[in-house]
């Protein structure tokens, strides 16, 4: 990748639609939760193994499954209680 300013190597900036399946078929743990596929995708592409993954509306706790998943560090933030739990519970099934 060059540093010169509008040379961009399409390895970061994908230069056409990224598509994800949806997964939830209507089970979804939260009202917005995000596709897992597409924060692992993310966090493959901007970070590194042992990077630290900041989420302040944690929901179900899908970054902080992708992250455990993909070696990161992970916080997560949520203000309900019941997503909180939901989160906890998946982050326990991963083991």
């Amino acid at each position: 990748m060059s540093d010169a300013v509008g040379s961009v190597s399409n390895k970061y900036y994908p230069r056409s639609v990224l598509r994800f399946p949806n997964t939830r078929d209507g089970r979804s743990l939260h009202p917005t939760q995000k596709n897992l596929a597409l924060i692992m995708w993310l966090m493959r592409t901007y970070s590194r193994r042992g990077h630290l993954i900041y989420d302040p509306f944690a929901g179900s706790g899908t970054t902080l499954v992708a992250a455990k998943r993909l070696g990161r560090r992970a916080v997560g933030v949520e203000l309900e209680e019941s997503h909180c739990e939901v989160a906890a519970n998946r982050l326990l099934k991963e083991g």
